[in-house]
C-alpha cells in the first residue's frame, strides 16, 4: 500500500511537469516575477488542481465511473484555448504597459529594482488568493494525463486508499510545481537585475510560448472532440 501511495505522490510531482501546466503558472505569475508571487500561483494552481482530481476520483470510487475519452479531450482542448487566451493577455499587459509609460524599454539594474520591487512597472493588484490560478487548476484537473490517473483508482478495491492515492497526488503537484517556478524564477530575476533584458520583453517571451503551447494543444485535441 505505502508503494502505491508513494507512487502517486511522484506521479503528482511528475505531472505538475507538463509543459501546460508550467506555461499556465509562469503566464499567470507574470505580473510580478519574484519566487513568492510564482510559488502562491503554482500552490493555487495545485489546489484547483487537486480539488477536481478528488470530486472526480470521488465519483469513480463510489460509482465506478470512469471520465470518457471524447470529455477528455473536450477538457483538454479547454486547456489550449485557456492558454491562448491567457498567453495573449500576457502580451497584450506587457504591449499596454509600455504604450503608458511604465517603462517597457528600460534596462533595469540591480540596484534600481530589488526582488520586491520586480512588478512596479505595473499596477496589477496583489491579491492573496489569485482565482484564475485556481480556476485553470481545476480545469487542468480533468484533462490530460490527469485523466488517466484517474483511472487507475478503477483497479484499487478500497475506497480509502483511493482518496489517499488522490491526496498524495495533489499534494505531490503542489510540490512540483512549487520547486520548478522557484528554479525558473531565479533565471528571469537575474536577467532583469543584470539589465540583460526588460520585464516587458520577458512578459511577451512568456506569453508568446504559452500561446503557442496551448494551440498547439488545442488543434491536436479538436479531431477528438
Amino acid at each position: 500500500m505505502l508503494s502505491i501511495l508513494f507512487l502517486g505522490f511522484m506521479i503528482g510531482m511528475r505531472h505538475a511537469l507538463e509543459a501546460d501546466h508550467v506555461a499556465a503558472v509562469v503566464s499567470l505569475g507574470s505580473n510580478d516575477l519574484t519566487t513568492r508571487n510564482f510559488v502562491r500561483h503554482g500552490v493555487v494552481w495545485g489546489a484547483g488542481h487537486s480539488t477536481t482530481l478528488l470530486i472526480i476520483g470521488s465519483i469513480i470510487l463510489s460509482f465506478d465511473q470512469l471520465v470518457s475519452s471524447q470529455v477528455s479531450n473536450r477538457l483538454e482542448f479547454v486547456v489550449g484555448i485557456l492558454l491562448v487566451v491567457l498567453g495573449l493577455n500576457v502580451i497584450y499587459r506587457s504591449i499596454n504597459g509600455g504604450n503608458e509609460g511604465h517603462g517597457s524599454n528600460t534596462r533595469t539594474s540591480s540596484e534600481s529594482m530589488p526582488d520586491y520591487q520586480l512588478d512596479a512597472h505595473s499596477h496589477t493588484d496583489f491579491k492573496i488568493f489569485p482565482s484564475r490560478s485556481f480556476f485553470v487548476g481545476l480545469v487542468h484537473g480533468v484533462s490530460g494525463s490527469a485523466a488517466l490517473t484517474l483511472f487507475v483508482l478503477s483497479t484499487m478495491e478500497s475506497t480509502s486508499i483511493g482518496v489517499l492515492y488522490l491526496l498524495l497526488f495533489g499534494v505531490g503537484s503542489i510540490v512540483g510545481m512549487s520547486l520548478l517556478v522557484v528554479a525558473i524564477s531565479f533565471p528571469l530575476k537575474l536577467c532583469v537585475q543584470k539589465s540583460a533584458c526588460s520585464v516587458n520583453f520577458l512578459q511577451v517571451i512568456i506569453g508568446t510560448v504559452t500561446s503557442i503551447i496551448g494551440g498547439k494543444i488545442a488543434i491536436t485535441t479538436f479531431a477528438g472532440i
